[in-house]
């Protein structure tokens, strides 16, 4: 018991010093950070990116990391994303691989997320230009410390994110970041309720500029996504919501819902990413494999089309 009060308390007393960094004054910000705001992942992205409070996969570093500790086993996975294709020469992929510990609530976890963007006009010719995001993460179960009969799980997590973009020439920049979480299900008679809460770059983190003729320092805004989730296993049916709030960058505030319905190793997807509407498909192929595809609905932008895979063992 004491264990999991120390734990709770650690983690509000982390929140609170970042509601006070957060009033202090930031960088000017801009639109940077994008890969903390797309989503990975073709079973996330085709329920409309709602898998903060839902998510079960490799994936938990970037969505939730506290979910990390109900994570069972190993799980390797990956993604590769065209987005806005035809028209754009951008790409998303992403690799990650998570651990559980064996007797024990407590896992971990590595990602790694690039794009990448070719074409980029500049002076009568084009050049490239990459962003990545590395994150190292680790979830702890504090279910066998509460006195609440009926939370079959509650989970705190945290992950340290890398940020390393590339310009033009030699130009590149460096950030950390750090994001905090909360993960929790319960049981209501025929249906499981999940919830999740992530505190993305807690108090705003700096992405610093170099080989520049000036400093430039941005900020990728702080964010907070809380979400909801109900099953009804029998139906194998599935509904999320999710809602993303920026209290520095208002435009970035995005609603977003799904639903995926599951039978016999094969599951349809549909959802809404704050208004752009998002479908995908799933199946296991073999015993703990399985591969998701999904289509975002840009609209005149464009259509995004991801492929992911897992191995889970």
């Amino acid at each position: 018991m004491r264990n999991g009060r120390v734990c709770v308390a650690t983690l509000v007393t982390l929140l609170v010093i970042g509601v006070f960094a957060s009033s202090q004054e930031q960088p000017p910000s801009v639109e940077v950070g994008i890969l903390t705001r797309d989503g990975i992942g073709a079973r996330a992205l085709a329920i409309g990116g709602a898998f903060v409070a839902l998510v079960d996969d490799s994936t938990a570093c970037y969505y939730n990391p506290a979910t990390l500790a109900s994570l069972l086993g190993t799980h390797i996975g990956g993604m590769y994303e065209s987005k806005f294709a035809p028209s754009t020469g951008t790409s998303f992929q992403h690799l990650a691989a998570t651990y559980r510990l064996p007797q024990t609530p407590l896992g971990g976890g590595l990602l790694l997320v690039r794009r990448n963007d070719t074409g980029i006009p500049h002076e009568g010719t084009t050049f490239s230009a990459s962003e990545t995001l590395v994150l190292a993460s680790a979830g702890y179960g504090l279910a066998g410390h509460l006195p609440v009969a009926w939370v079959d799980r509650l989970d705190v997590g945290a992950s340290l994110k890398l940020y390393a973009h590339r310009g033009l020439a030699d130009i590149r920049a460096r950030g950390v970041g750090v994001d905090l979480a909360l993960s929790g299900e319960a049981t209501l008679q025929a249906w499981t309720v999940c919830f999740g809460y992530r505190s993305s770059d807690l108090a705003g983190a700096t992405i610093r500029w170099s080989n520049t003729r000036n400093e430039i320092a941005e900020a990728v805004p702080w964010g907070h996504h809380l979400g909801f989730g109900a099953s009804f296993p029998e139906w194998g049916l599935r509904v999320v919501g999710e809602f993303s709030l920026y209290p520095s960058e208002a435009e970035l505030n995005a609603a977003r819902v799904g639903i995926e319905i599951s039978l016999f190793g094969f599951a349809l997807r549909a959802g809404l990413a704050d208004g752009t509407p998002t479908f995908g498909a799933g199946m296991e192929i073999l015993p703990g494999l399985s591969i998701d595809a999904a289509l975002v609905v840009h609209g005149a932008l464009g259509t995004s089309i991801v492929a992911s895979s897992e191995f889970a063992f």
